[in-house]
């Protein structure tokens, strides 16, 4: 809403800037064609099979794009909306659909109920009153350009609050909580642990003063990150405002009516807007300062033609010379000057002046030399090209002193955690004689660290030990039960090992408090989940063309045929290594499906990232593989007709990030036996998955319970009493300086279960944010690498980096073993190319 963003005065800025973006977004959005003609009366798809005109269409667009603005004071353009999950298209079909339910349900918004919406949109939270400003502004200047009357504009508020009742109607069955339900997750998610933690800080294992032994072979493993980065250095010859003064005081002297011109600029600006160290300053300091203020504008533009002329004859000599720069300059008695070098990365030394000037010097070459003039606040900069400094390796003895340092540190590193190690085979084997966990620590000399409680949901620790990652602290510590010790577990400083005392329950008191808020809190996200399953499943009544067919672009609105199958007409069978074409029009998607594998019976596809192959209740608009394919073949889709299908049924879910073999049935009986096979564990699936920190052991696995979480449903757990049980075995297939390229194999596929059980074992997979993951970026890798300034920097691979590389199983039909293998995809391969490169 307005309040949540309006500043009184600030939101007539914003609508002004808003009226200028929102008349190219009505122009070349999809009422207009290019030439400005209606086009109203085509028919852009259907709803349930009734048709959905053009203007009907048109006008849900433009509440999607007015209703972004109130929630956020920006059209979608401005914030690059898509990254945050905001899809104008998509928005417009979903508001489309949500309508035809306002109908269907029979609710009916009152006029009253409209302006008490409007009035609550524009209400000044201080005074309580309409704030009249951004109301008219809004009502003159954004409703005129955004091709909306303020009959539409109450229409959109009516069709606002029925949207917002209808997902109260729908939601209703999320409330179904029963007192007891809720008590036993709130206490759940209360539980505190009472763990003591023993660090192995690599400070403590410094082994300076010690021999060298492996330094140059440390040095040849990490050159890359030694490598200097290109650098620059140029030639500048600067024309200073300050330089022209007097000419310029000579012009200003020439004009007649400067007194008239003071006084205009001063009633212009304002008394107010004339201050000195936070004073207003007097009429007469005032005028001075106009009058300076002048002075240098003159100045920078006699600076500015001074400049042009230089430019001039310098360009009058052909070829073009770098050095050209400084003679001409000498001959003329100016003062050129050669900048220290600079990396792309670096404000040029010692100038002061904007960043593009930087930019502009790294497109320098031999063949062109000079940058257009340069204006700066103090004057004009002419820039030639001096030298390039390429990147180079420096050689071990120009940085001994720096390697043997970071050689030292990493040797510190690796002791503490082979330290850790060894204890705790130590720890575990006296545990098991019965030793008490204190009596061991006091034996072997070991001081463990009393953290404070922390739940489940606890953010940070409060006076707690920096070394500990709250994160990595909650996954062990909950994964573990009373008097037990969790695995070694990587820490930036070393290494940590976990033993939990106790778990302390919620206090009655505080259940009898906090469980009216907990119980709301989880009934709202019971709604939510309860609506965005109701709205998945109405989008299949939509039925529109993607906005390429309708050619959207540039508000060209016509209907484009479709292209031909690239499906063989003439064969019954697809051969591996086919592609299946699949459309989602409704969320304008398009996929190419490589096909791994094809018998009677049986379908195997290499899955695409971002795409849903089983529904998700965080993802309820994202479009399903299954269901569109299913309804491929219920349409006779072309690739369904040539194979005879009636049906199509999924074996085994896979994440939407993750990518690889899917297995689908195309008769009932096979999807019974493949069925039965998974359930009794015959199918086997083999992961390729890309993890965080580098592991000693050749080969490992983690045998821990998962179960959802309660509350956070697309979130698994470790759960000891509740949890399925599953096994991951997990085998190194390539080493990194910080990463890890695993083989992970399981006979069972519980919701998430190679990332949580990875995340357990310390090695959290790349990209995977739920479970402690980072993205990939090429700066961590590449020594002294930057992105570009204002350029957000790119992933190496935006996702969770898990594949399913390889499924096998009984073939029902042959009852042969079948195996079926995807090649990593495109991302992964990227991501390993630079690791091989850069993180060795």
């Amino acid at each position: 809403m307005f309040t949540h963003i309006r500043k009184h005065q600030q939101w007539l800025f914003i609508v002004i800037i808003a009226v200028v973006v929102v008349s190219f977004v009505i122009y070349f959005g999809p009422q207009y064609d290019n030439s400005g003609s209606s086009v109203r009366n085509d028919v852009m798809g259907s709803i349930n099979g009734r048709p959905i005109a053009h203007k009907e269409y048109a006008n849900t667009y433009r509440e999607v794009m007015l209703r972004f603005l109130m929630a956020t004071g920006q059209w979608p353009d401005q914030t690059d909306a898509r990254r945050f999950g905001f899809d104008t298209e998509r928005e417009t079909l979903n508001r489309l659909l949500l309508l035809e339910k306002v109908k269907e349900h029979g609710i009916h918004i009152s006029d009253e109920a409209a302006a008490k919406w409007i009035f609550s949109s524009f209400k000044d939270p201080e005074t309580n009153e309409l704030h009249r400003e951004s109301y008219y502004g809004m009502m003159t200047n954004g409703l005129a350009q955004l091709g909306m009357s303020k009959e539409g504009f109450r229409r959109f508020a009516k069709n606002q609050i029925a949207i917002r009742q209808l997902t109260s109607l729908v939601g209703l069955t999320g409330e179904l909580i029963s007192p007891r339900e809720a008590d036993q997750l709130y206490r759940e998610e209360n539980l505190q642990a009472n763990a003591q933690v023993i660090f192995f800080s690599s400070t403590n294992y410094a082994n300076l003063g010690q021999d060298l032994e492996g330094l140059e072979t440390f040095y040849t493993n990490r050159m890359a990150l030694y490598r200097t980065p290109p650098k620059r250095q140029i030639n500048y010859l600067k024309f200073a405002a300050t330089n022209y003064l007097a000419e310029a005081e000579a012009q200003l002297a020439a004009v007649t009516n400067l007194t008239t011109m003071i006084d205009q600029i001063y009633i212009d600006k304002g008394t107010n807007s004339f201050t000195e160290n936070g004073i207003v300053m007097s009429e007469e300091a005032a005028r001075e300062k106009i009058k300076q203020q002048e002075l240098e504008k003159i100045g920078r533009e006699i600076a500015k033609e001074k400049s042009r002329e230089f430019t001039r004859e310098l360009n009058d000599v052909d070829p073009l010379k770098a050095e050209r720069l400084l003679e001409l300059a000498m001959t003329k008695g100016l003062a050129a000057e050669v900048s220290e070098p600079f990396t792309e990365n670096q404000l040029i030394p010692n100038l002061g002046i904007q960043y593009q000037l930087t930019r502009q010097a790294f497109q320098l070459t031999e063949e062109s030399p000079y940058t257009t003039p340069f204006v700066a606040e103090d004057g004009v900069y002419l820039v030639s090209l001096n030298r390039i400094i390429p990147s180079e390796i420096p050689p071990l003895d120009e940085i001994r002193g720096q390697v043997t340092v970071d050689f030292y540190q990493q040797k510190s590193l690796e002791a503490a955690r082979d330290a850790a190690n060894t204890f705790h085979i130590s720890l575990t084997n006296k545990l098991a004689e019965g030793m008490s966990f204190k009596a061991i620590c006091e034996e072997t000399g070991h001081e463990p660290v009393q953290m404070p409680l922390f739940t489940r949901s606890t953010q940070s620790l409060p006076g707690g030990d920096r070394r500990a990652d709250i994160s990595s602290l909650k996954n062990l510590a909950f994964a573990l039960d009373v008097g037990e010790v969790s695995q070694v577990s990587s820490t930036r400083d070393g290494a940590m090992i976990v033993y939990v005392n106790s778990f302390v329950s919620a206090h009655d008191m505080d259940v009898e408090k906090d469980l009216p808020d907990f119980t709301e809190n989880l009934r709202r996200t019971r709604r939510t989940e309860v609506f965005s399953e109701w709205l998945q499943e109405g989008q299949s009544l939509l039925n529109f063309a993607s906005p390429t067919e309708w050619g959207f672009r540039r508000g060209r609105h016509r209907q484009r045929k479709t292209s031909p199958s690239s499906f063989d007409r003439r064969s019954k069978t697809m051969s591996n290594g086919a592609i299946l074409k699949i459309s989602a029009p409704e969320a304008h998607g398009f996929w190419k499906v490589l096909v791994l594998r094809e018998t009677p019976g049986l379908l195997a596809i290499d899955k695409p990232p971002h795409l849903l192959v089983a529904p998700e209740k965080h993802r309820a608009e994202h479009p399903i593989l299954t269901r569109l394919l299913q309804r491929d073949i219920a349409n006779t889709t072309a690739w369904a007709k040539n194979r005879d299908l009636a049906f199509l049924d999924l074996i085994y879910p896979l994440d939407f990030e993750s990518t690889g073999v899917v297995l689908y049935a195309t008769e009932k009986n096979i999807c019974a036996e493949l069925h039965n096979q998974l359930g009794s564990r015959q199918i086997q699936l083999q992961f390729t998955a890309l993890v965080h920190r580098c592991t000693q052991e050749d080969e490992f696995e983690v045998d821990l319970k998962l179960a959802p979480h309660p509350t956070k449903r697309w979130l698994t757990r470790v759960n000891r009493s509740k949890g399925k049980q599953c096994l991951t075995q997990c085998r190194v297939l390539e080493r990194f300086r910080e990463f890890t390229l695993l083989r992970c194999l399981t006979t069972t596929l519980r919701q998430h279960q190679i990332r949580v059980h990875l995340a357990q074992s310390d090695h959290p997979v790349v990209g995977d944010s739920l479970y402690r993951g980072d993205l990939l970026m090429l700066s961590h890798l590449k020594p002294k690498y930057r992105p570009k300034r204002r350029v957000p920097e790119k992933p190496l691979i935006d996702r969770v980096a898990v594949h399913l590389s390889e499924v096998r199983f009984k073939d029902p039909t042959t009852e042969q073993v079948t195996i079926v293998k995807s090649t990593l995809p495109k991302d992964l391969q990227v991501a390993l190319k630079f690791l091989r490169r850069y993180g060795r």
